[in-house]
């Protein structure tokens, strides 16, 4: 039985009177015997009109009829109906809300309780794993026999232990008499002598290890030299310039015999990857040597020896015009080296193999050290 039902038991009937059991509506009871309605003829002189129900004939106007305070009552008796019937919707819509939050504990009361036993047995699984950890760790947790033999063990130990403590200090003793031993000898000295005279042989292998490393660095710069030698030896000298002193720019010869003469090394540019490379490298090579404001003079004296042409001369020109001129020198004179290097980019340019692999790669850390600022 549900709580709206136990409600509805609880609320009593109307119509019920005294402790009968009959359930009864004061609206289902048939009306009481009043006894038969007297004749009114004599108070009022008229014939009394037939009783019955409404619709069968006009009520008369009866004096000191039915009382008017009946009608009344069971207006009255309508409204407390309607009144009671409107307080048990509302005490059943309190009680269904009232059952909703029953649910809703009882629920969380069945959480709560499986969250607890979720608790109880992670606690126990603690304690057990706990006294495992006890029964391995601690020698005195545990059956009394396992523990007598972890002292036994204890005391054991202990005892080598002290033993080998004593062998290290009757050790530690001779080695102390055998030092002073030594040392009324004068072993000391010996000692001191051979460390000095280690030293010293550690110095000289250093130096005789400095001076293999400069005798290799004087024969590479050797090498280095005697073929930069020969490459000028083959170099045809008499066309030669070289800068007056009290002047800076070069004096152009003339620029129809340099565009006829057979003998130019690089007489014109090819438009692959590798010779671009290589007029771009010489062309940073020669800005940092002579800066970009001298880059025209040096070029032109590189036509006038016969090295590059008019129109490799050109396009040269017009390639640096892309390029940023971070340097500016007051003078572009070049050292016979810079020459030398000038002649490999050239010789890179117009397709010749390099025969120095040496010198080529000299070309090659010297661009490295120009484009890290060295």
């Amino acid at each position: 039985m549900g709580f709206k039902d136990k409600l509805k038991n609880i609320i009593p009937r109307r119509g019920e009177k005294g402790s009968g059991d009959q359930d009864s509506s004061p609206f289902s009871q048939e009306p009481q015997d009043f006894g038969d309605v007297p004749d009114l003829s004599e108070l009022t002189g008229e014939q009394p009109a037939s009783v019955g129900p409404s619709g069968f004939g006009d009520v008369p106007d009866l004096e000191g009829g039915v009382p008017a305070e009946s009608g009344q009552t069971g207006q009255a008796n309508n409204e407390q109906v309607e009144n009671n019937a409107q307080k048990i919707k509302t005490v059943e819509s309190r009680m269904s809300k009232v059952d909703a939050n029953i649910s809703t504990v009882q629920r969380e009361n069945q959480e709560l309780k499986k969250t607890i036993d979720k608790i109880d047995q992670s606690v126990v699984e603690l304690l057990s794993l706990y006294e495992i950890v006890s029964n391995q760790v601690n020698p005195f947790v545990g059956d009394n026999e396992g523990g007598s033999e972890y002292i036994e063990r204890f005391e054991k130990n202990e005892e080598r232990i002290n033993e080998i403590g004593n062998y290290a200090t009757m050790l530690k003793n001779d080695l102390d008499a055998l030092y002073q031993k030594f040392d009324t000898q004068g072993i000391n000295k010996l000692h001191s002598k051979i460390d000095d005279l280690t030293s010293k042989t550690n110095e000289l292998f250093e130096k005789y290890d400095e001076l293999n490393e400069n005798l290799s660095t004087l024969k590479q710069s050797t090498d280095e030299i005697s073929d930069r030698v020969d490459i000028l030896e083959k170099i045809d000298l008499s066309k030669t310039y070289e800068p007056s002193e009290n002047q800076y720019n070069v004096i152009y010869q003339d620029e129809e015999e340099s565009a006829e003469n057979p003998s130019v090394i690089l007489g014109s540019i090819e438009k692959e990857p590798t010779t671009m490379i290589a007029i771009f490298n010489w062309i940073e090579y020669l800005i940092e040597r002579v800066g970009g404001n001298h880059l025209q003079e040096a070029l032109r004296y590189y036509v006038n020896i016969g090295w590059i042409s008019e129109e490799v001369f050109s396009d040269i020109l017009n390639y640096a015009k892309g390029m940023d001129y971070y340097t500016e020198k007051d003078d572009w004179e070049l050292t016979p080296d810079d020459h030398t290097k000038s002649l490999m980019f050239i010789e890179k340019m117009s397709g010749h193999r390099v025969e120095n692999s040496q010198t080529s790669d000299n070309i090659d850390s010297e661009l490295s050290k120009i484009k890290n600022g060295v």
